[in-house]
């Protein structure tokens, strides 16, 4: 039987889409494809990738197939699955440093199956397990790259996983669509292409997710880690050792006694002064602003110490999921060193607590001398004000004077001009 022309062109669609729309969103998180989730390198690096150990079972391995298993109609209405894959179309995230781990540890691995459908729908589940902690990096790695591609980019549905996402494009006549999402430190991405493309990954998410959720119940330590647990693996960048914060005490503030403030006694000057000698100035003199003090600020009574303690499960799904040993530590140094940073805090707050108690004697006397000298500062101004008040007064009373006698200088000019002169009688 001859295949219809157009649904081989929707077919070759298909491919086409669900292969531009996961390479654009799982390269430019920086990795390449993998043949395999456990011996490929990323692209570019110099150093030759060592022969691949043989393969050791993982809880994770297992988890991750077992989640991928089934018939194909416990798949979703319709769709045919293939076989499952130890490897996947792409890695969205680094491996870490994989030199340092034993043969039985694996940096990441991968499961994946291949699904179809009469109508030429396609699909294709993959799911990654991570090292301990790192799957909300890789996570938050596989968001930035779909923000870089050309697609549509939204917040995932909120029952699935603990952390989701969809991404979206059209490549006509198809639409491509991608659901991502994760558990712990496993990852599941379901891309799928379809006129119904959007709901068909959509629901083939739920169901792998409820899938994820009962097989990982007994080999992930924390379904809901966090992506800030990842700094707990020594493998990985940015590693800093598990710790408690521990609240340390110091002693609380004493009671300064404060002293109080004197004011020297100073005069007192009427508002309209009208003569300038007859003004007593302050004693002593102070003719320029003080500058008042800062008061001390309060230390801390309490302090926050790192206390680094032993890890024995691990962060997100724990050491055992891919084989990573736990860090060694000692935990009785480890105590002791705990110990020892506890006794330091709290010597160094009793030092800042003495050092305060000091600087706030200081302040209490420099405050009031500070108050003393403000206050014949403001009497001087006073003063000065006064002063120059009855300067004005004076010279105001001057002018007055002044006017005065002008005035009377020009009344004689003028009476002395309408007299006769005893010379000249005047006219006839």
């Amino acid at each position: 039987m001859e295949t219809p022309r157009g649904f081989l062109a929707f077919a070759i669609a298909v491919i086409l889409g669900l292969n531009l729309l996961i390479a654009c969103v799982l390269t430019n998180a920086g990795v390449p494809f993998l043949t395999h989730g456990r011996d490929s390198r990323p692209v570019g690096e110099k150093k030759a990738a060592p022969a691949a150990p043989p393969a050791v079972p993982t809880p994770a391995g297992a988890a991750l197939t077992a989640a991928l298993a089934g018939s194909p109609s416990a798949l979703g209405d319709g769709w045919t699955a293939g076989p499952i894959q130890e490897r996947a179309f792409g890695l969205p995230f680094g491996y870490g440093c994989p030199e340092d781990l034993p043969p039985a540890a694996a940096p990441t691995i991968a499961r994946s199956r291949e699904l179809s459908r009469p109508d030429g729908a396609g699909s294709r589940l993959q799911l990654w397990g991570f090292g301990a902690g790192q799957g909300g990096r890789a996570f938050a790695a596989l968001a930035d790259a779909a923000r870089a591609c050309s697609v549509k980019v939204r917040d995932g549905q909120p029952d699935l996983g603990v952390q989701s996402m969809t991404a979206s494009a059209e490549h006509a006549p198809t639409v491509v669509a991608l659901s991502a999402w994760r558990r712990g430190d496993v990852m599941g991405v379901v891309t799928a292409a379809s006129p119904g493309s959007e709901g068909a990954a959509t629901a083939l998410s739920g169901m792998l997710d409820e899938r994820l959720d009962q097989v990982l119940g007994p080999v992930c330590a924390n379904q809901r880690s966090s992506p800030d647990e990842a700094s707990r693996n020594p493998y990985h960048d940015g590693y800093r050792p598990y710790a408690d914060d521990v609240t340390v005490s110091g002693p609380q503030l004493p009671s300064v006694p404060d002293p109080g403030s004197p004011v020297p006694p100073v005069p007192s000057y009427p508002d309209y002064p009208t003569d300038p000698d007859a003004l007593t100035p302050p004693s002593p003199l102070v003719t320029s602003a003080p500058v008042e003090p800062a008061e001390p600020a309060a230390p801390a009574t309490e302090h926050t110490v790192s206390i680094e303690k032993p890890d024995p499960v691990g962060p997100g799904c724990g050491w055992a999921f891919l084989g990573e040993p736990p860090p060694v530590v000692d935990g009785a140094k480890l105590q002791s060193q705990g110990h020892l940073a506890t006794l330091a805090a709290q010597e160094d707050l009793a030092a800042q607590v003495t050092a305060w108690a000091q600087a706030r004697r200081e302040y209490n006397v420099a405050h009031a001398r500070y108050v003393w000298d403000l206050t014949l500062y403001q009497a001087y101004e006073s003063y000065a004000t006064a002063v120059a008040r009855a300067r004005d007064y004076q010279a105001g009373q001057e002018r007055k004077r002044q006017q005065a006698q002008a005035a009377a200088a020009a009344e004689r000019r003028r009476r002395a001009a309408q007299t006769p002169s005893p010379h000249y009688p005047g006219p006839p």
